[in-house]
């Protein structure tokens, strides 16, 4: 069967049994990955799968699952089965009819990025950024590079039928002088063109460099610089917070602050559906809507939720085709451009850390927005507004409005940040934020 039969028999068997919402979404992807240890490409991967997503909903009861089997049994038993277990689920009072197409969507985002992945280069880009790191101080490297296309076929009962293919490249690089003495860095594109691989590996192994030999640090509040990997990883903690799901569920340190002010001024994040160099572009949301660039702070207000039709309706609010059919969900995170360089940043600081990269970041409190996480990687002692040397043993136990409230400056050169640890693709530089608190680990 073709993509389009598929999706069709899906959606009119749905309905056949029940159901009063449905929708289909057939993924083809291409996939490869290249990771390196020691100095060395160590694994490479490929695989091509196709899989088929299917959504259904019986007024507020909703089920949903995923095959990878596309053989006819397979898609109708899998319909079959879905629909029965939205019949069975508890009915939730997070339901609207799916949005009533057809739609139009912007031509040029019917496909984003290179037309193909060229598999013959991704090698050189692995060679080149374990060089660049090697002659900048590393004695090892480490990381890995994926490379995939997408294309996606949806169609819902709304009458939304929309398709768009995609390509991401992600190159993360850890260097390392010792066990003590690591750096790391990460970024992402949908051209081969704009994988900056020396700059990256220059990053990474410069920074571990720079962490030979640490001094154990004390506990205490700092004024911080946070490079572009820390900074990507709590904003895209706030932006998951501003999901209208989260703020429903009261799991949200953003709830009851729509249109107040919530970070300092001058700090504006945007979602942006619609950007040709990140891989998180989709031309329409899983509702089918047309999506768009909206501000989720604007000038340090909390201008709007994430939303699909179910929690803008439940709020009566505007639907920001941010869908996530059951919950939104941001698809590139975009932080404004502030006006200082890194070492500017570290100038205006007298007595403070500058923090490369973290993990782990989990909550003590979610709804008020408390918080700890790992540090990991180049940690340094700021004083008289340079930086003094390498530093361990601190964590990072805070607050999230705290946090927002006390950025102070943005820095002016900004990458698209992706990992393991960024899952959404955020665009931004380092920052400047006061009075953090930092705590010695418990273990």
């Amino acid at each position: 069967m073709s993509t389009r039969e598929i999706t069709s028999k899906v959606l009119k068997l749905a309905k056949k049994e029940g159901a009063t919402d449905a929708v289909a979404r057939v993924e083809e992807i291409e996939w490869h990955m290249l990771r390196f240890s020691n100095n060395s490409l160590t694994v490479t991967k490929s695989l091509l799968e196709k899989g088929l997503h299917i959504f259904v909903c019986i007024n507020g009861k909703k089920a949903s699952c995923s095959i990878m089997n596309l053989n006819e049994d397979a898609i109708k038993e899998a319909t079959v089965k879905t629909v029965k277990l939205a019949k069975s689920s508890r009915e939730s009072d997070l339901y609207a009819p799916l949005p009533k197409g057809p739609f139009k969507y912007d031509k040029k985002f019917k496909k984003v990025g290179d037309e193909s992945i060229e598999v013959e280069k991704l090698p050189n880009i692995v060679k080149t950024s374990i060089e660049s790191a090697l002659n900048s101080g590393a004695n090892r490297v480490a990381g890995s590079l994926i490379a995939q296309r997408v294309k996606v076929f949806q169609e819902t009962s709304g009458n939304a039928r929309s398709e768009f293919e995609s390509t991401m490249y992600n190159l993360s690089i850890r260097a390392f002088t010792d066990s003590d003495s690591t750096g790391q860095f990460a970024t992402t594109s949908t051209f081969i063109s704009k994988i900056d691989a020396e700059k990256i590996g220059r990053m990474a192994g410069e920074i571990a460099k720079m962490s030979k030999d640490p001094k154990s640090a004390e506990s205490g509040i700092y004024d911080v610089v946070f490079g572009p990997m820390t900074f990507a990883d709590l904003i895209e903690e706030v932006v998951d917070a501003s999901s209208a799901f989260s703020v429903d569920a009261k799991t949200s340190f953003l709830v009851d602050k729509l249109n107040e002010k919530v970070s300092s001024k001058g700090v504006t994040i945007e979602d942006d559906p619609l950007n040709q160099d990140a891989p998180g572009s989709s031309p329409f949301d899983q509702e089918g809507l047309p999506t768009f660039r909206k501000k989720i702070i604007d000038d340090g207000i909390l201008s709007t939720y994430l939303h699909n039709s179910a929690t803008s309706k439940k709020m009566n609010q505007k639907n920001t085709a941010n869908a996530g059919l059951i919950h939104p969900f941001p698809f590139n995170i975009v932080v404004s451009e502030g006006s200082k360089s890194l070492d500017e940043l570290i100038s205006s600081i007298d007595n403070g850390l500058y923090v490369t990269n973290n993990w782990y970041l989990r909550y003590t409190n979610s709804l008020t927005g408390d918080f700890s996480t790992i540090l990991r990687d180049g940690l340094f002692k700021i004083r008289n507004g340079s930086i003094e040397g390498p530093i361990k043993g601190l964590r990072l136990s805070d607050n999230m409005l705290n946090f927002l409230k006390n950025i102070e400056e943005l820095g002016k050169e900004r990458y698209w940040i992706k990992w393991w640890e960024v899952e959404v693709p955020v665009l931004t530089g380092a920052a400047l934020v006061r009075q953090m608190k930092f705590t010695k680990p418990t273990i």
